[in-house]
Parts: C-alpha cells; structure tokens; sequence
C-alpha cells in the first residue's frame, strides 16, 4: 500500500510538470501569436500605402501620410510590447523575431523618408513610394512562413524561403 501511494504522488507530480511544461508553451505561442498580429497589421499599411501611392495619385495627400506615420507609430509601440511578451517566454524566438521586426521598421523607415520628400517633390515622392510595393508585399507574405518556423521548437533564427507569388492580390 505504501508503494502505490508513493506511485500515485509521483504520477501526480509528473502530470503537473507536463501541464506546466504545456502551459508555459501555449504563453510563448500566444505571445508570438500577439506579435504576429502587430507585424501583420504594420506590414498591411505600408503595402496599402505603397500602392497608394501608386494607384491613387489625386487621393496621396499630405493627409494620407500623416495618418500612414500616426497608423505606424501605433504599430510600433504594439510590436515594442508584444517583443517584449516573447522575450520572457523564449530568448530565441525573441532573437529571430526581432530581426524580422527590425526589417519591417527598416521597410518603414525607407517609405517614411520617401514620404517626407513630398512636401518638396509630390510626384518624385510617390514614385519611390509606389516603387516599394512589391518588396513590402513580398515581406507581408513571407511573415507567416517565418512565424511558424520560429513556433516549432528548435528552428528559431531560420527564415523560411519567400513565397514566389510576385502578384499583390488585393493592393
């Protein structure tokens, strides 16, 4: 009698530490899961800005790239905190998420100085805006293929191939 009590609280312990262990890894997925959102939505506005800017040329106002630079700001200060949700999760992921948030706010940082030129230039400034539209959607299609690589356990840090679909669908 006293082994299977003993046995009990050892089946007992382990199936504790198994629901921590699964715990603990459903946080990390809906920290990165977060994160996802918040680089999505910033790569959804700088792809419809660039076509925008393309498409659109009497409706690129002045107006559109103030509201574009509010849209990112709000982007930024999301992703800051959801990168901060994944770092205390998982380090590694941490480190390969970031690097994929940084080519994001390198993206946005080339179109936000394209979009400054406007009030000099208007036409040149929609041009090189226009120009990185397909480069931004080719990041946009690429995020969920480097998403789930960074979810499984092992592969954080190894981009995913881009996918080869060069066509916008919806820009």
């Amino acid at each position: 009698m006293w082994l299977s009590g003993r046995h009990e609280r050892k089946l007992g312990h382990e199936r504790w530490l198994r629901a921590r262990e699964q715990d603990a890894e459903d946080a990390r997925a809906a920290a990165v899961v977060e994160l996802t959102t918040h680089l999505a939505s910033a790569l959804q506005t700088i792809v419809w800005f660039t076509a925008a800017a393309g498409m659109r040329e009497q409706r690129f106002t002045e107006q559109t790239i103030l509201d574009y630079d509010a849209d990112m700001r709000r982007h930024l200060t999301s992703t800051i905190q959801s990168l901060v949700g994944v770092a205390h999760r998982d380090a590694s992921a941490f480190r390969a998420l970031e690097r994929l948030a940084e080519e994001v706010w390198a993206l946005d940082a080339r179109v936000a100085t394209e979009a400054g030129a406007h009030w000099t230039n208007p036409s040149a400034a929609r041009a090189r805006i226009s120009e990185m539209m397909l480069e931004s959607y080719k990041l946009e299609r690429s995020l969920p293929h480097r998403i789930v690589d960074v979810l499984r356990p092992g592969e954080a840090g190894e981009p995913a191939p881009a996918p080869q679909d060069d066509e916008p669908s919806r820009a």
